[in-house]
C-alpha cells in the first residue's frame, strides 16, 4: 500500500522547461549562435545546470567557464521567472488529493531551497508537502538510501 509520494519540481510539478530553453537560447544568442527547441529537448532537458553549462560551453565554444555561465544563467532565470512559472496541468489537483487522503508528500529537487519554495508558495501549494530536500542534499539522501 502506498503511504508516501516523492515529487521532483522542474518539469514535473512546474513548467520550467520553457524558461530553461529561453535562458540557454539567450546565452548562446549573445555570441551570435542559436539553440533550437529540438536540440534543447534532446540534449539539455532533464539534465543538471552544471552538465548543461559544460555542454553549452563545449558545443558553442563559449568564452567563459562553468561558474561564470551558471551565474549568467541564474540571473537570466530570475528575469524570466518574474512573469511567473506555471504549475503543470493537474499538479494542484493531485497534491490536494494526496493531502486530503493523508499521504505523506515530499519534494526532492536539485533546485535551491529559496527558488523552489518561492515558486511553490506563489501557487499556494507548499502547504501540501510534509518534507523537502534541496540542492546537493538530494544526492546525499539518495546515496544514503542505497
Amino acid at each position: 500500500m502506498t503511504k508516501a509520494v516523492i515529487f521532483d519540481l522542474d518539469g514535473l510539478l512546474i513548467d520550467s522547461e520553457v524558461i530553461s530553453l529561453k535562458m540557454y537560447q539567450r546565452i548562446v544568442q549573445d555570441y551570435g549562435q542559436t539553440l533550437s527547441m529540438a536540440t534543447y529537448a534532446q540534449e539539455y532537458s532533464g539534465k543538471s545546470a552544471v552538465t548543461n553549462m559544460q555542454h553549452l560551453i563545449e558545443r558553442f565554444d563559449l568564452p567563459f567557464d562553468v561558474d561564470t555561465g551558471l551565474k549568467r544563467a541564474l540571473a537570466l532565470e530570475k528575469t524570466f521567472m518574474q512573469d511567473g512559472v506555471e504549475l503543470k496541468p493537474g499538479a494542484r489537483v493531485l497534491l490536494q488529493f494526496l493531502h486530503r487522503n493523508h499521504y505523506s508528500v515530499a519534494l526532492a529537487s536539485s533546485s535551491i531551497k529559496s527558488r523552489a519554495l518561492d515558486i511553490l508558495t506563489s501557487h499556494d501549494v507548499a502547504k501540501y508537502f510534509d518534507q523537502f530536500t534541496f540542492g546537493p542534499d538530494v544526492i546525499t539522501h539518495l546515496k544514503s538510501v542505497r
